[in-house]
């Protein structure tokens, strides 16, 4: 080699050395950006060149490639663990609330005010007419009702806000969605060297990792710089070409309607189970919809069981004028056809009718049929209006009002009337003689009736004076078997509930610390590739640094060489 050749030798390794103090350079300075992969200068040895003593001698060095340091597999792995874990803490949190709705296990928790409420008839059986004491279980129903209206309406925000969050959520993904296709785009169009697009596949795998949070996603690399992104294994991403995410209603096979995360060029349904919308939708399908048709039924059930009792029963004193609370949408179909709109339709039975002449003390029974067996003509609200004038005898009226109400009245001011020994259900199924209205938790309460006059609340039966039968089965309702919570009893039918609920909260947390620990692990062994350790790059720096100087001082000891020659020449 000559001197000439040994002065490129120089000045290439000057530029090679120079080109990795940059890449280090560069990599200190990206130490604390996120989504930034270690790069790592390739060098490799230039071709030997023969002496004249037919010996070879090399040429010095070369920057080969700038590369990124990533695993793909390792990528990969770490996006789905990512998925699993936000789709495990963000279950974990709305499980956290929902539990904090129906609050801990005391006092003014709804188990409790069920115990109170029921308790309080037991009280009052033990003197049933005692007015303070009747005031007490009227506002203790009061107080259970507004309970599960407000339990309720809590479920309902934490049902709405999970809608929205899916909404944005799916804007978010949509609008990463749209970043990966152009990063594709981009990265394709860089070309060679593979180097000239570390930049934007930095951005890209950060823009996956950002969806991955958001939905659990698979990624297939299509070569030529594209990649292809599927959920499930439906193409989200291809190419330069997104499909979108979007949101829409969707009903079910009950005609429930739920908001469901769409493709957006098409509207079919996307389904993603991991991420933060499957963690939303999984809390709303499996949980919180759950926890409202509980609360539903639990008031449900408490509506039909208390009243059922409280209808067979009387008060102080007799009614003047009643109207039922149940509307009833069509009067002429059968009362248990369910074009008449009765939430709890009665049964074929009967029911009996007390007409109470105060001016003699004369109490007359009048049975009233109802008949719902399939056989024969059956009663519908107009034929039932028409019973109860036959058997009233022109001392009570019975009429269905505007709103589709059945309206009793007494049309002698010293006759009175009650209720009793009702078989059908036909009373508490039209809201006669009940001491709850409504049909679920969002409109439950006290009928008007009892807190305008306390004398009405039916704690005896069979017209006799002092008589506290009423008031004892009142007691007994909260345990006995309520057939629509499947033969449970109320008390029972909430604890379990709430004990179902507490395991699987417990579950959630553990599930959550689980996935995490999971990404943490997959997550330090990226970085242990991708990531930039300042204890590596420091030594990198003075390797670099140190071959620079030697590089500078051969081409200065080849300089003094050539000078010397020169000056001999001379």
């Amino acid at each position: 080699m000559s001197l000439f050749g040994a002065l490129n030798l120089g000045k290439s390794s000057l530029a090679t050395q120079q080109t990795a103090l940059e890449v280090t350079g560069n990599n200190i300075a990206n130490a604390g950006t996120s989504g930034y992969s270690r790069q790592v200068a390739n060098i490799t040895t230039n071709p030997s060149v023969p002496t004249a003593s037919g010996q070879y001698v090399g040429t010095g060095a070369t920057v080969a490639s700038i590369q990124r340091q990533v695993s793909q597999a390792l990528n990969d792995g770490l996006r789905h663990a990512t998925s699993d874990q936000y789709a495990a803490d963000t279950l974990n949190t709305q499980l956290t609330q929902l539990q904090a709705v129906f609050g801990p296990l005391n006092d003014g928790d709804l188990a409790s005010q069920m115990t109170d409420f029921f308790n309080s008839f037991s009280t009052l059986a033990n003197n049933p007419e005692d007015s303070g004491q009747r005031a007490v279980v009227i506002q203790n129903g009061i107080s259970l009702s507004q309970n599960l209206q407000s339990l309720r309406s809590q479920l309902g925000t934490m049902q709405s806000n999970i809608q929205s969050q899916i909404t944005t959520q799916a804007s978010t993904a949509d609008s990463l969605a749209k970043q990966i296709a152009e990063l594709n785009k981009q990265i394709s169009a860089a070309g060679s060297p593979a180097s000239a697009a570390n930049a934007l596949m930095d951005q890209r795998d950060d823009a996956l990792s950002q969806l991955s949070q958001i939905m659990d996603i698979r990624v297939v690399d299509q070569g030529g710089g594209d990649l292809t992104v599927l959920v499930g294994s439906v193409p989200l991403v291809s190419g330069t070409t997104t499909r979108g995410v979007s949101t829409k209603l969707v009903s079910d096979s009950t005609g429930a309607v739920s908001l469901q995360v769409v493709f957006g060029d098409n509207g079919d349904l996307m389904n993603p189970t991991g991420g933060q919308i499957g963690g939303l939708i999984n809390a709303r399908d499996n949980y919180i919809n759950p926890a409202i048709q509980t609360v539903d039924s639990v008031a449900a059930g408490l509506i039909n069981a208390v009243n059922t009792i409280h209808s067979q029963g009387q008060g102080l004193a007799g009614f003047s004028s009643v109207t039922g609370t149940t509307q009833v949408l069509n009067s002429t179909v059968a009362l248990n056809d369910p074009a008449a709109g009765i939430a709890f339709p009665p049964s074929n039975g009967s029911f009996n009718l007390y007409l109470t002449d105060a001016s003699t003390g004369l109490i007359t029974t009048q049975q009233i049929n109802v008949n719902l067996s399939g056989q024969g003509t059956q009663d519908s609200l107009d034929s039932l209006v028409a019973s109860i004038n036959n058997a009233g005898g022109g001392a009570i009226t019975a009429s269905v009002n505007a709103a589709g109400n059945l309206v009793i009245s007494s049309n002698d001011q010293n006759i009175t009337f009650g209720f009793g020994e009702d078989t059908s259900g036909t009373l508490a199924a039209l809201g006669i003689n009940t001491f709850f209205t409504g049909t679920n938790a969002g409109n439950i309460d006290v009928n008007q009736t009892l807190k305008d006059n306390s004398d009405l609340l039916a704690t005896g039966r069979g017209n006799l004076a002092g008589s506290n039968q009423n008031a004892q089965a009142l007691a007994l309702a909260g345990a006995a078997s309520v057939s629509i919570l499947g033969g449970k009893g109320i008390n029972d039918f909430y604890t379990s509930y709430i004990g179902a609920l507490a395991s699987a909260g417990k579950t959630a947390s553990d599930a959550a610390t689980t996935r995490q620990t999971i990404h943490d692990t997959l997550f330090a062994q990226q970085q242990s590739i991708s990531g930039v350790s300042m204890d590596e790059e420091a030594i990198n720096l003075t390797q670099y640094q140190r071959a620079f100087q030697g590089s500078a001082r051969f081409i200065t000891v080849v300089d003094e060489m050539l000078q010397t020659i020169l000056g001999l020449i001379s």
